[in-house]
């Protein structure tokens, strides 16, 4: 007779679930702090692209 887990676990394989890819929320808040802080990154960046240009005056 089966465990649950390997019951579960040929659920899983029957339904093309690959178990190895659940992700914690432990790993789903790292990456979220990271593209907040590359968002950031960017958004000071364009920020000082933009800063740069208006300072410009317009050859026409």
């Amino acid at each position: 007779m089966e465990t649950n887990k390997e019951k579960l676990l040929q659920e899983l394989k029957d339904a093309k679930f690959d178990p190895e890819i659940i992700i914690s929320d432990d790993e789903i808040l790292k990456k979220s702090i990271e593209v907040k802080k590359e968002l950031a990154e960017i958004k000071k960046k364009k920020e000082k692209i933009d800063l740069e240009f208006s300072n410009q005056p317009l050859n026409i």
